[in-house]
């Protein structure tokens, strides 16, 4: 039978049913006395003003507790889960980006991140500019701001900061503090910065400014090794941390003389998470109101509910690295060529669904899209068919640079008859990079060259990729599955492929003097336009001579309470995320909504139903009373 039929039969049958049931009623209540009826007046209605008063008193308990007691509210605390924790809080010592998330609850910056646009805005500096020649740059700092402890910020807390971070070559800060000389404080309110050559990306260095009153007397040992990041801290920041767990949470205390306004929410506990699952269920059970990191397979079905989902810029790349030193990975990969044709076999679009998910975007550049310093965007937006699925110009590509498949077995050999036979590194804590090395030696398996997918832990897989020999590097893989989360600004990004970098951010092994000499250029470019250029031709130096292939455009998978909580502010501003973006606004305007909450509802919802049930039951007494008494 069709489903129009079975409806049609079902529609027949009900009408029936309907009339018997009519019949039924009207002899049931033909026979209801008046007792009986009054007995179920006198059942109903308490039960619906019942239902009517609990809502109600739950009102009015709130509004008591806010207008007797007001000198003990309850505090209120916004609860985020993150999938990643921080393994130290010192600003000196970790560069984890859950690291870096505290500091910007706790410590402030020089200058900051317009929350919308991200461009360069006033931080601790209210003002800034240079001399004509790029070489010095004076800061004129905000009045008034104050540590969490009370004492006075001042410009030489600044100069402390920068000039301990410079005389102490301190690793994580090295490539950004490149091109400082020299920071002064020259009054209280004045920071002077001298540079050794024009510094381009001077304005997105985000040292957080640490107080010298707590630190200066401290040898540099006990603040290097000494700090360990333990609460509670000192910051000039939105929030003071006050208590860390590791292993399960940090407690933050909002800062109340902040110099941007203090939070509306009292405090922010942040619960760290090993199993996204468990994060997951928690956040569905209402024991999070916002989550970062959210696992891939749970991402659509938080959505709704009074909950959004969101899958957040961030400024990582995966990408497929090519080993092009001299010694140590296949000889076939130091020609360009033979790096372009095997550039053709990779279906991004394919392997971003498959392999990353929600949490993948297809990359072109290595350069990610969606974030721009100010209104300049230096990512390069590459045509589709630049780096365009075609396994056959693969194939014909691979062909002219002298590996063909001589015998017909379907593997390529080089001139000698060796085969084409190349080995692949994936970090295995990376289920997503896992998977994506099994497609990657799927498609190449298609074109003829051989790939063996070798799984390492952290360790091993760096003495493969950073091994030396007599001191000088010796990389042992042939391609390598890798991700770099740069910054805004896309100076780091670019000295990953410079020859300075080779045994360090370098893996590639890859040195070409023109490219060294362009990202030398854009360094000392402070005109952003021409600066763009120069960074769009390294781009596509890039393309052409492919030490790398962009795989994707990594996004974190974010998810939030939006019914009790209003807020929720971006950075940036479109596709930014609101739980850990690239500003704090979110923490600062959170508030609640609907505090008040009954059977699950808002108490204006809960205070109708009740209404409702008691007019329901009130009405329906009434009719039976008046049919009984017929």
């Amino acid at each position: 039978m069709t489903r129009a039929g079975r409806h049609g039969r079902f529609v027949a049958r009900g009408r029936c049913a309907v009339r018997g049931a009519r019949a039924a009623c009207h002899d049931r209540a033909a026979s209801l006395t008046a007792r009986e009826a009054v007995a179920l007046l006198l059942v109903a209605a308490p039960i619906a003003a019942a239902l009517l008063a609990v809502s109600l008193c739950a009102g009015l308990a709130a509004a008591l507790a806010d207008n007797l007691s007001p000198s003990a509210p309850a505090p209120v605390i916004l609860r985020v889960g993150w999938a990643e924790e921080p393994d130290t809080l010192s600003p000196y010592l970790s560069a984890t980006r859950a690291s870096r998330s505290v500091w910007d609850l706790v410590y402030d910056t020089l200058v900051d991140y317009d929350a919308e646009t991200l461009e360069a805005a006033p931080g601790l500096a209210v003002t800034w500019d240079h001399s004509a020649d790029g070489l010095v740059w004076t800061f004129v700092l905000r009045d008034g701001v104050r540590w969490q402890d009370g004492s006075p910020l001042t410009a030489h807390d600044v100069a402390w900061t920068y000039t301990f971070a410079l005389e102490h070559d301190v690793p994580l800060w090295r490539g950004a503090l490149d091109g400082v000389r020299e920071v002064e404080a020259v009054d209280d309110r004045t920071v002077r910065i001298r540079c050794s050559r024009p510094k381009a990306d001077l304005l997105d260095l985000r040292l957080p400014v640490l107080p010298e009153h707590v630190w200066g007397d401290a040898s540099a040992a006990e603040v290097l090794e000494g700090f360990g990041g333990a609460p509670p801290l000192v910051g000039s920041g939105a929030f003071r941390a006050v208590a860390w767990r590791p292993g399960q949470s940090l407690r933050l205390e909002a800062n109340e003389a902040y110099w941007g306004g203090r939070p509306v929410v009292d405090g922010v506990v942040v619960r760290f998470y090993a199993a996204g699952d468990t994060l997951a269920d928690d956040l569905e059970a209402g024991r999070l109101d916002g989550a970062r990191g959210v696992p891939a397979g749970r991402f659509e079905d938080l959505d709704g509910g009074g909950r959004e989902t969101l899958a957040a810029v961030t400024a990582e790349v995966e990408s497929l690295v090519f080993n092009c030193a001299q010694k140590g990975g296949h000889r076939a990969l130091r020609d360009p060529a033979v790096r372009h044709a095997l550039s053709w076999a990779i279906d991004r679009e394919r392997l971003a669904e498959v392999a990353y998910g929600p949490a993948g975007v297809p990359a072109r550049s290595v350069v990610p899209a969606g974030l721009a310093a100010g209104p300049i965007d230096y990512h390069r937006e590459l045509p589709e068919e630049a780096s365009a699925y075609d396994p056959e110009r693969a194939i014909t590509e691979l062909d002219a640079a002298g590996y063909p498949d001589g015998d017909g077995d379907g593997r390529r050999e080089d001139a000698s008859g060796r085969p084409l036979a190349l080995r692949l590194l994936v970090r295995a804590a990376s289920p997503e990079s896992v998977a994506a090395a099994g497609l990657v030696a799927e498609w190449y398996g298609a074109v003829g060259v051989a790939v063996e997918v070798e799984e390492l832990d952290d360790a091993a897989l760096a003495a493969r990729v950073w091994g030396t020999l007599d001191g000088k590097p010796r990389p042992d893989f042939d391609l390598l599955l890798w991700g770099w989360g740069g910054d805004v600004d896309p100076g780091f990004v670019l000295s990953t492929l410079t020859s300075s970098s080779i045994g360090t951010w370098n893996q590639a092994g890859w040195s070409s003097t023109a490219y060294d000499e362009l990202f030398r250029e854009q360094g000392r470019t402070l005109d952003a336009v021409a600066r763009r250029d120069l960074v769009w031709r390294m781009q596509d130096m890039i393309t052409a001579e492919a030490p790398v292939v962009p795989l994707v455009y990594m996004r974190t998978l974010e998810a939030y309470d939006t019914r009790h909580w209003s807020g929720w502010t971006p950075s940036p501003g479109e596709g930014g995320g609101v739980v850990c973006g690239f500003q704090i606004d979110s923490y600062l305007r959170l508030s609640p909504e609907d505090p008040v909450v009954v059977w699950g509802l808002p108490l204006w919802a809960a205070a109708a139903l009740a209404a409702a049930a008691l007019g329901l039951a009130l009405a329906l007494a009434v009719a039976l009373w008046r049919r009984a008494r017929r």
